[in-house]
């Protein structure tokens, strides 16, 4: 409605209040901004979500306008925020195709069908393979629901074998529910991303993913259900009983962005039961949960020097390792907790039972740390002796360590800020250890 409109502008004539470059830009446009921007709106609106959200990611990443990065991703975010930047960049709204998968098999077949595999190809040539219709730009793949089983695998992808086609452009799978697994005697993970590469799974589940270098030798390869060099985007899925030397489920070198989606019963043999994020960035959100995985090390997540890894209101429960770091693994790397997620009933025989900060550099905010076990140190949280901590409103409750430091053992530096609680954690030495 006209009123929506309206209401939706003023709401951005709010936002430039606090951001001087885009004053400056609705200035230079004068009166001749409004209408192009209630055109973008009603555009925006009426796209399917996944195409919406598509487009809001690549509008939060591009540089067409001079305004912080910050700011430029929060007003992405939002569908009106999302109109004025198209707005101010006269730049045309996504023109989204979509390619409807009918065949029951996603193996290449030529019959008439449009398969999983020949939907990629054609999304990624922009043109009609068998019986897919050409892709157009950003692309949507509609699968039918129920099964896909994948029995071959495509190419050998970054060292492993890889069951479908490289990601080599923008594409979103929506799945309906459906479960994208590897039914081979042979081993190969499912998805690659190149970098360059935009992937979005809405509502699919992905299981039985097994990365390998030969096809015969289970795990000797990384990410056992994606390996990311580009972008991803998980929503609503599932991701699980995967299998890998490093990223169980994921090893990122990109962007990763998880939305309300579940990781369970996925194992690292090395590290990273279900994530290994090796060098770039990784966002858990949106009540996502973590749970049931294993590795040696982090055995949910691992983050490798220079990553950054933030887990935002949602839940790590459940994960064991055969050493250190029951939920995360801080390698050198830099790790956000934060509002109100939880860490909680993950075991390492050695130190870090929740939490293990290496060397890097560990903030938790907001968030909980509570009924997790170390058979050494830091049954809760563990801060080597080059690691540091900065916590602030959280609580470390009902932890337990073998040795010394129950909720917490700091041999680092630690930085406490207001409203944090110590509670009811065990060790046969210090509860909560301060050296």
């Amino acid at each position: 409605s006209s009123a929506g409109i309206v209401a939706a502008w003023d709401s951005q004539l709010a936002a430039a209040k606090e951001i001087p470059s885009l004053r400056r830009m609705l200035a230079e446009r004068g009166s001749g901004i409004f209408p192009e921007f209630a055109a973008r709106y009603a555009e925006i609106r009426a796209l399917p979500r996944s195409a919406r959200r598509s487009l809001q990611r690549r509008l939060g990443r591009s540089n067409d306008l001079t305004l912080p990065a910050e700011w430029r991703r929060r007003l992405a975010y939002s569908i009106a925020g999302a109109a004025l930047l198209l707005a101010l960049s006269q730049a045309p709204a996504a023109d989204a195709g979509s390619i409807t998968v009918n065949a029951k098999s996603p193996e290449i077949k030529v019959d008439g069908l449009c398969s999983l595999k020949e939907a990629i190809i054609a999304a990624n040539t922009d043109n009609p393979y068998d019986g897919c219709a050409a892709g157009s730009g950003p692309d949507t793949i509609m699968l039918p629901g129920g099964a896909q089983s994948v029995t071959t695998s495509s190419d050998i992808v970054f060292g492993s074998y890889t069951g479908l086609p490289l990601i080599t452009s923008e594409i979103t799978i929506a799945g309906n529910n459906s479960r994208i697994s590897r039914k081979s005697s042979t081993f190969f993970r499912l998805f690659a991303v190149d970098t360059g590469g935009d992937l979005t799974l809405d509502r699919v589940i992905l299981s039985g993913g097994v990365a390998s270098d030969d096809g015969t030798t289970p795990g000797n390869a990384f990410g056992g259900a994606i390996l990311n060099k580009g972008s991803l985007t998980l929503q609503n899925s599932t991701i699980t009983g995967n299998f890998a030397e490093r990223g169980g489920a994921i090893l990122n070198d990109g962007s990763v962005e998880i939305e309300h989606s579940v990781f369970s019963k996925n194992t690292g043999g090395f590290g990273g039961g279900a994530i290994y994020n090796r060098t770039g960035t990784v966002v858990i959100t949106d009540n996502s949960v973590i749970t049931g995985n294993k590795a040696d090390y982090g055995g949910a997540v691992w983050s490798s020097p220079g990553a950054t890894t933030t887990i935002d209101n949602s839940t790590v429960s459940k994960n064991s390792v055969s050493r250190s770091g029951g939920a995360v693994f801080n390698a050198n790397g830099y790790v956000i907790i934060l509002d109100g997620s939880l860490i909680t009933g993950n075991k390492a025989p050695q130190e870090g039972g929740g939490v293990f900060n290496n060397s890097g550099l560990t903030h938790i905010y907001d968030s909980t740390v509570s009924k997790n076990s170390a058979g050494d140190r830091g049954g809760g949280v563990f801060i080597s002796n080059s690691g540091t901590l900065v916590m602030t409103n959280s609580d470390i409750l009902g932890n337990k360590a073998g040795e010394s430091g129950g909720g917490l053992y700091r041999a680092g530096t630690a930085y406490s800020g207001y409203g944090n609680t110590f509670s009811k954690n065990k060790a046969p030495m210090y509860a909560d250890h301060f050296p």
